[in-house]
């Protein structure tokens, strides 16, 4: 299933997934929605590793890397992907995963949750958009999909 859903107004990056243990793990199964960080920006070179949570990239777009002759999953390492950019200077509205202990609402801000499941989570409405924030909630997350639609920027 290579689905991505609805691509909103907004940039788009091409970019290669980091090529360390860590993110091979992390992405045997990549999900749709899951943050992306910069491991290299010079190189356009990206991991899962929330532990960069300063370092935002964008929105991971596909449900699956798949091996097309097979239709396995491909391992991730070194593969080039598209994402939407997202954070404090980033424009549009993107989908986000929201860690399923979560629930969003309207214009709450939305923030790397840094728990090492790339996935966002929300904080308080009014709190200052910082290097961690991906965008305000537009409405609350899909209850079965913990899909957010996210307003980009502050």
């Amino acid at each position: 299933d290579l689905d991505v859903g609805t691509l909103y107004e907004g940039e788009y990056q091409y970019v290669q997934l980091d090529e360390s243990p860590e993110v091979d793990e992390a992405l045997l199964y990549p999900d749709r929605g899951l943050l992306l960080f910069w491991s290299d920006r010079a190189n356009f070179k990206v991991t899962v590793n929330d532990e960069l949570r300063s370092e935002l990239a964008g929105v991971f777009l596909n449900n699956a890397l798949t091996d097309l002759t097979t239709r396995d999953p491909a391992d991730p390492a070194g593969k080039y992907v598209y994402m939407q950019k997202v954070g404090p200077k980033s424009h549009g509205r993107a989908t986000v995963l929201l860690l399923e202990a979560s629930t969003a609402a309207e214009d709450e801000v939305v923030i790397a949750a840094g728990d090492g499941t790339a996935q966002a989570d929300r904080v308080a409405v009014e709190t200052a958009f910082d290097a961690t924030s991906v965008g305000l909630g537009e409405g609350a997350d899909d209850p079965t999909t913990h899909m957010l639609v996210v307003r980009l920027g502050a």
